[in-house]
């Protein structure tokens, strides 16, 4: 027997007994619980961080609708949408968030409330839609910090708000309630 074939055969006994050793699982096993754990972790913390970005950008397309509709009642189409990605970059300034608004994104129409249906409509007053985006194809995506690992870099988000004012100089003129007011983030508001 030749001095390889030995080595051979010692080798193949070594990795049989290895396989039927019960040995080192409880390592194996927290491994791949660590591993699992990590995942979720980083899932958790990137999610959280989407949905801190999606509500900043809700807020921002809040105040720039309702900015839009007020400085519509006395300027014209242009300049109530320049306003109102003036009150956007105000709320989310371009060196730390990207262009999150432009006039493209600034529609004034119509709102037919029993249909809950928007139509764009140049020249109208009535309505106004303003779409709030951090996107890839923009620069300005939301990064992902732990979730890189899984091959994920970034995440487009986006927030639309709709604002209806109507004839009513009640929406001009402040909150008008019969007793008490109780308002939060994406409240609506109907007669």
């Amino acid at each position: 027997m030749t001095a390889v074939s030995r080595s051979r055969r010692s080798l193949l006994r070594s990795i049989r007994r290895l396989r039927r050793s019960e040995e080192g699982w409880v390592t194996t096993f927290t491994l791949v619980l660590l591993i699992a754990l990590l995942g979720l972790t980083g899932f958790a913390v990137d999610v959280s961080n989407l949905m801190r970005e999606r509500t900043l950008l809700q807020t921002t397309a809040d105040s720039a609708a309702h900015g839009a509709m007020l400085f519509r009642r006395t300027l014209s189409e242009a300049d109530a949408k320049n306003r109102a990605v003036t009150l956007a970059t105000q709320n989310m300034p371009t060196a730390a968030f990207g262009n999150v608004l432009n006039t493209a994104n600034v529609e004034f129409g119509t709102w037919n409330a029993a249909t809950r249906v928007f139509t764009p409509q140049a020249g109208a007053s009535e309505a106004v839609r303003v779409t709030t985006q951090r996107r890839g194809a923009n620069g300005n995506a939301v990064p992902v910090f732990l979730l890189q690992f899984a091959g994920l870099d970034v995440w487009d988000v986006s927030a639309v708000s709709i604002f209806a004012g109507g004839p009513n100089p009640c929406f001009f003129n402040g909150i008008i309630a019969n007793g008490i007011a109780d308002m939060s983030s994406n409240s609506i508001f109907r007669p």
